[in-house]
C-alpha cells in the first residue's frame, strides 16, 4: 500500500460515558466524563434542575472542536465533536449555567488521537477496459470517498497536495447540487460516498492511459466536507499489448478522388486494419516525419475506443468486430475519398485475447498518397419556393441529372459581393454540405419574418464542387396577427433515476435535474407549427411578454407532446404560441404555475414508451 499524499487519519467512532462522583442534587449533570474516538460524532448528557422557570440551561465550551451545542430539549444537552486530526488526544470542559442558581455543573469531553492506516485499497481484477478494486476500512462507520482519475488530468490541474485534491473533489460535487439539496444528501443519494468494505468497478477505461484510484476518509455534516485520513491509492498502469513487427505488401493507386487498394499480409493470418488519415485531420503526420511510439499509442487507443463500444454497448463478439472493421487475407478494394487531399494510410494487425475486446497488436505500417481533381459536370437545377410564410417555406430542388449536389440556405445579407467563384469559396468554407441526389423537398421552419434568403446550390462530389454556383432568392412574409392559440396544457412528471433504470440512454442527464416533465398542448385549431417551452415561474417577473414571445419564436416544435428537465420543488410555467394556416401566431399562452415533488411522479415506463422514438 502506498500513499498518494500524506494527510490526517483517525480512529472509528466510539463513545463511552464514565460516571464520577455525583453532582449536587440541585443542579447536576451525568455522566461527568464523555469519551469519543478520533472520529468524533454526536453525544448527549443529562442534567437535573429542580426549577427551570421554563428556561433551559445553557452549555458553554471554550474550544472550537465542540460544536452544535443543543439545549432545546429539557433535561438533555446534545453536542457534536469534530474529528481529531492530530496525533495527540485532547479534552475540554463544558460548563452548564442557569439564571435560577449559582451552581455551574461541568462535564469533561475526552477525545482520542488519530491513528494511521484506516483504509486499505487493492486491485482485485483488471483487464484492458475494466478495473475492480477492494476497499476495506477499519471501521464500518467510516465514510469515505473512492474515485478514479487519469494521472495526466491531475497533473494538468496542478494538483500536488491533499488539500488541492480534496478541494477539487469538493468543487466538482458542489457544482452538481440542485433544488436546495445539501452536499451530504447529494453524496449519499448519488452513492458517491461509501462505508464498510466495498468492491468498486470502473469501466470504459483506456488501456493507453495511466489512472489512479484514491480513497480517503471523510467527515461530512451538512455542507462541511473534510478529509480525515491519509489518502490511500493504487496505480493502474497502461495495459496495451506489445506491438510486434508485421509486414504488409500494399499497393495504393489514386485517380482523381477514386483510390484502389491491394493489400497482402506477410506472415499474418489474422485480421488487420487499413486506416486512412486525411491531411487536415488530427493524427496526420507529414511525410518524412518519424512515426513515434506516442503516435502508435494514439492509433491503438483510438481503435480500442471503437472496438470497446461495439463490444460492450452493441454486444458484438470479438470475431464480429474484427470482421466488421478489418480485413483478412489478401484483399483488393476501392474507396472514394475527398478530392485534392494528401492521405496517410496505416496498416496494422488486430487480435483478441480470449474473446476480449480486440486490440492493435502490431506497429502501424505507414504509406502516403494523394487524390486529384473531380470531373466537371454540366448539371443544372430548377428550384421552386412554395407556401412562403412569415417563418417557413417549402423548397423543391430538381437537378437535371442524378449526379450528387448540395444546397445551403443562408441570409442574403451574409453572401459577399464578388464573382461566383468567390461566393462559392465563401459557401464551401463556412457551411457543412449535405450531399443530395435526385429531387429534394423540404419544409424549412424557424425563419424570421420579412427576411431575404439565398439558396446556394452546386454540384458536389468528393468534397469538391463539380458545377458553378447557382443562387435562388426568396423573402419571408411580413408577420401578422394570428387566429390560432394554445388553449390548454397537460403535464406529467417522471423521476429521472427511475427512467434511467429502464432506459440507460438518459444516464447523461443524471446530476443535472431530478425529473422529466412531459408536456402536451391543445390548440384552438390544427397548427402547422408550435412554439412552446417551460420556464421557471420567476421568468414572468424578469421578462416582458414581448420578450418571452420573441424567445419562443426561436424554437419550433412540430409535434406535441415534448419533454424537458426539471427540479423537484421548483415552480414552473409553460409558455407557448401556435401558428395558424397562414403562418401567423396568435396570443401568448401562459399556464398556471406547475410544481412537482418526488411523490407526484408517474410510472417511468410511460415515459420510456412515449419517447421511444427519441432514443431510436
Amino acid at each position: 500500500m502506498r500513499r498518494l499524499l500524506t494527510f490526517l487519519s483517525f480512529v472509528t467512532l466510539l463513545v463511552s460515558c464514565v460516571d464520577s462522583e455525583e453532582q449536587r442534587p440541585g443542579f447536576g449533570v451525568r455522566p461527568t466524563v464523555v469519551e469519543l474516538s478520533a472520529l468524533g460524532g454526536y453525544a448527549e448528557v443529562e442534567y437535573t434542575l429542580q426549577e427551570t422557570n421554563g428556561i433551559n440551561p445553557v452549555a458553554l465550551a471554550e474550544v472550537e472542536w465542540i460544536v452544535d451545542i443543543d439545549n432545546s430539549r429539557q433535561g438533555v444537552i446534545g453536542f457534536r465533536v469534530l474529528p481529531n486530526n492530530t496525533s495527540s488526544s485532547r479534552e475540554a470542559t463544558i460548563t452548564l449555567r442557569h439564571i435560577s442558581t449559582d451552581e455551574t455543573p461541568q462535564f469533561v469531553v475526552k477525545q482520542a488521537r488519530c491513528d494511521d492506516n484506516y483504509l486499505s485499497v487493492e486491485i482485485t481484477k483488471i483487464d484492458y477496459s475494466e478495473c475492480e478494486v477492494s476497499i476495506v476500512p477499519k471501521s464500518d462507520e467510516l465514510l469515505y470517498v473512492a474515485r478514479m482519475a487519469e494521472l495526466d488530468y491531475l497533473t494538468q490541474l496542478g494538483i500536488t497536495t491533499v488539500e488541492e485534491l480534496v478541494a477539487a473533489d469538493y468543487n466538482s460535487f458542489i457544482t452538481s447540487l440542485t433544488g436546495g439539496v445539501t452536499l451530504e444528501e447529494y453524496l449519499k443519494t448519488s452513492r458517491l460516498i461509501s462505508s464498510g468494505s466495498t468492491q468498486r468497478v470502473w469501466r470504459d477505461l483506456s488501456p493507453a492511459k495511466r489512472y489512479v484510484v484514491y480513497v480517503y476518509g471523510l467527515y461530512l455534516h451538512g455542507d462541511r466536507y473534510e478529509c480525515i485520513t491519509d489518502v490511500e491509492y493504487v496505480l493502474v498502469d497502461k495495459r496495451l499489448p506489445e506491438r510486434a513487427d508485421v509486414e504488409f505488401d500494399a499497393k495504393i493507386v489514386a485517380e482523381g478522388p477514386e483510390v484502389s487498394f491491394a493489400v497482402e499480409p506477410k506472415g499474418w493470418d489474422g485480421y488487420y486494419m487499413v486506416q486512412l488519415v486525411e491531411d487536415n485531420e488530427a493524427g496526420y503526420i507529414e511525410q518524412g516525419q518519424p512515426f513515434t511510439s506516442e503516435a502508435e499509442e494514439q492509433v491503438a487507443e483510438a481503435f480500442f475506443y471503437i472496438a470497446d463500444h461495439l463490444y460492450y454497448f452493441e454486444e458484438k463478439s470479438a470475431e464480429e468486430i474484427m470482421s466488421q472493421l478489418g480485413y483478412s487475407g489478401s484483399v483488393e478494394f476501392q474507396k472514394t475519398l475527398n478530392a485534392n487531399h494528401r492521405y496517410m494510410a496505416l496498416i496494422y494487425a488486430i487480435d483478441s485475447a480470449n474473446g476480449n475486446v480486440p486490440m492493435v497488436v502490431s506497429k502501424p505500417q505507414v504509406s502516403y498518397f494523394s487524390t486529384g481533381d473531380v470531373e466537371r459536370s454540366d448539371m443544372t437545377f430548377e428550384v421552386v419556393f412554395d407556401n412562403i410564410r412569415p417563418r417557413s417555406v417549402d423548397v423543391t430542388i430538381t437537378p437535371s441529372s442524378d449526379e450528387s449536389y448540395t444546397a445551403v440556405l443562408i441570409y442574403a445579407k451574409n453572401l459577399p459581393q464578388g464573382d461566383k467563384q468567390q461566393q462559392l469559396d465563401y459557401v464551401m468554407s463556412r457551411y457543412e454540405p449535405l450531399e443530395l441526389s435526385g429531387i429534394y423537398r423540404e419544409h424549412i421552419s424557424q425563419l424570421p419574418p420579412a427576411t431575404e434568403f439565398v439558396l446556394a446550390v452546386y454540384g458536389f462530389y468528393a468534397d469538391a464542387a463539380t458545377t458553378d454556383l447557382f443562387l435562388y432568392r426568396f423573402t419571408t412574409l411580413e408577420d401578422g396577427e394570428g387566429t390560432n392559440r394554445i388553449t390548454s396544457v397537460s403535464c406529467e412528471a417522471y423521476d429521472l433515476a427511475e427512467v434511467v433504470q429502464l432506459e440507460p440512454y438518459y444516464n447523461a442527464f443524471l446530476g443535472y435535474a431530478d425529473y422529466f416533465i412531459s408536456i402536451e398542448v391543445a390548440t384552438a385549431e390544427a397548427s402547422p407549427a408550435l412554439h412552446f417551452d417551460i420556464f421557471r415561474s420567476d421568468v414572468l417577473t424578469e421578462y416582458s411578454e414581448a420578450e418571452i414571445r420573441e424567445s419562443l419564436l426561436d424554437y419550433s416544435y412540430t409535434s406535441s407532446p415534448d419533454w424537458a428537465l426539471c427540479t423537484y420543488g421548483n415552480e414552473y410555467v409553460v409558455c407557448g404560441l401556435a401558428e395558424d394556416e397562414n403562418g401567423y401566431v396568435g396570443e401568448l399562452f401562459i399556464s398556471d404555475p406547475i410544481t412537482f415533488n418526488r411523490e407526484d411522479v408517474s410510472d417511468a415506463q410511460e415515459f420510456v414508451e412515449l419517447y421511444k422514438d427519441y432514443v431510436n
